[in-house]
């Protein structure tokens, strides 16, 4: 909660922080929080609200036009462009093209500053491209129309830029950073997103994504999720009761009115409507059955090709498909996404997976949370990933397994506690699953809990699947798993280490 105080305007503003206070800018004429003040000491300030711009502050006009002239001005003469707080957009505004340029709010929560882009068509609303040391601040950004595409912020090309104190909310994607290096981005948060991926960041066949560094920033819809069952994918001809969640089509719905679906076609498909008051009440007709859409089936943070050392420290994310997702989505020679790094990252009801590796190396988690993943495992490992590890952490309530291992290559999974498996069919699913034929991993120091099946639980803390070898698993307990604890499928003896586990190794 920050401070608030009166201007000469009468307007009451609010600081960022507690400690954050407001002080009186001769040069903006106003009462202003001391971090705005200091952004750029010196600098030219552009002032929306007074003229040349003269923008409305107020959502019921367009001011468009006039950011548009502030921001042209800062890209002729670099400074930092104050806004009001209350502006309306339909178009998308200019971008940031020279170094030293700062376009900051008054803080990204009622009382500070609202951006509304109520653009007919997708847009990426704000854009900073080709420069150095430049970008936004202090501000939420809402879509009043929603699209699958289009993003809040858009970076392009640019070394050092900053994105700091945002909300954005009801657009396609949040922030997508193509082709940059040393990007940070604090306390950008994200919420009720209707594209592929909310963070997203990539690069391009000869250019390179470098550094892009998330800290302190959470992601997630206010959908209320309280779901029947266990979500899984939509079927033909099956009988659906009120509450249950399926996946159709890229999307995720929750059904409102239960009978039998169709017999033909795959399901519930895209958006009821581009009005976001009613787009999670508004009916979708199955045969007999009503489906609303829940949200997309997106990745709160994704690394995709071209793109190495992707950062996400202190973050959080609620419901979506996946927590995070690194992927080789432009394959190419040398495409491959790396270094992916992440550190006290929490993931709540997912519905398809916590994290997901499908591609790249050098991976790197520690202290990682995962819980109710409402449709899938917490954790995956795919088969195309080489050189990963988490260190530390828990999963616990996972439809299917607590983390599945498709590839072993310099693989580790160490100090973590996994508990509350295999909820979507019980007795069927393990803590730690490896797949067939996985080598060169070590599962070390791991506390394995209960199946869900209680006390009959017959399922297996670690289950290594046939023509696995080279590998090491010591010094785990398992000690809810009543088969024993342990299911190996014996490779070599020489080249695999079984030792100190506290359970029957089968």
């Amino acid at each position: 909660m920050g401070i608030l105080r009166r201007g000469p305007s009468g307007k009451a503003l609010r600081g960022l922080a507690g400690s954050d206070v407001l002080t009186w800018s001769s040069a903006l004429r106003d009462w202003v929080p001391a971090s705005v003040a200091t952004l750029l000491p010196g600098a030219p300030v552009y002032n929306v609200l007074a003229p040349p711009f003269n923008a409305s502050n107020s959502l019921a006009a367009d001011d468009t036009v006039p950011l548009s002239a502030a921001i042209a001005a800062a890209n002729a003469a670099p400074g930092l462009v104050y806004l009001g707080s209350r502006h309306r957009i339909t178009a998308a505004l200019p971008p940031l093209l020279n170094n030293n340029i700062v376009v900051t709010g008054r803080g990204m929560f009622n009382g500070g500053t609202i951006v509304q882009v109520d653009s007919p068509t997708p847009v990426d609303a704000m854009t900073v491209s080709g420069c150095q040391y430049s970008g936004f601040a202090n501000m939420w950004i809402a879509g009043t129309r929603l699209f699958t595409t289009g993003n809040g912020v858009k970076v392009t090309g640019t070394y050092r830029s900053t994105l700091q104190s945002l909300l954005i909310t009801s657009m396609g994607g949040g922030v997508e950073v193509d082709r940059c290096t040393l990007t940070s981005l604090r306390e950008v948060n994200l919420g009720d997103l209707y594209g592929p991926y909310a963070h997203y960041a990539h690069g391009a066949n000869g250019t390179f994504n470098h550094a892009v560094k998330y800290q302190d920033c959470v992601c997630g819809t206010n959908y209320p999720l309280g779901i029947a069952g266990q979500a899984a994918p939509w079927a033909q001809s099956t009988v659906y009761v009120t509450g249950q969640i399926v996946t159709a089509n890229g999307n995720i719905y929750q059904c409102l009115t239960g009978g039998t679906s169709a017999g033909s076609g795959s399901g519930p498909s895209g958006l009821p409507g581009t009005n976001p008051n009613n787009v999670h009440t508004t009916p979708i007709a199955d045969n007999s059955v009503q489906w609303v859409f829940a949200m997309p089936a997106a990745a709160w943070w994704k690394q995709g090709s071209f793109s190495h050392t992707f950062e996400v420290l202190d973050c959080g994310a609620l419901q979506g498909a996946y927590g995070s997702s690194v992927e080789d989505d432009a394959p190419a020679s040398g495409s491959a996404p790396l270094f992916f790094r992440s550190h006290n990252f929490q993931v709540d009801h997912p519905l398809l997976r916590g994290m997901r590796f499908l591609g790249g190396s050098s991976h790197r988690n520690s202290m990682t949370f995962v819980t109710s993943v409402m449709g899938g495992s917490g954790i995956e490992i795919g088969a195309g990933v080489a050189g990963w590890e988490y260190e530390g952490g828990e999963v616990f309530g996972c439809a299917d397994a607590g983390v599945l291992v498709g590839s072993g290559i310099g693989g580790l999974l160490h100090g973590l506690q996994i508990d509350a498996v295999s909820a979507r069919s019980s007795n069927t699913r393990d803590c730690i699953e490896v797949a067939a034929a996985v080598s060169n991993f070590r599962i070390i120091a791991n506390a394995l809990g209960n199946q869900v099946g209680g006390a009959s639980a017959s399922r297996y803390g670690v289950s290594v699947a046939a023509g696995c070898d080279r590998y090491t698993i010591t010094g785990n307990l398992a000690p809810g798993n009543t088969t024993g604890g342990f299911l190996n499928t014996p490779g070599a003896s020489s080249t695999r280490v079984l030792a100190g586990n506290v359970g029957t190794v089968t």
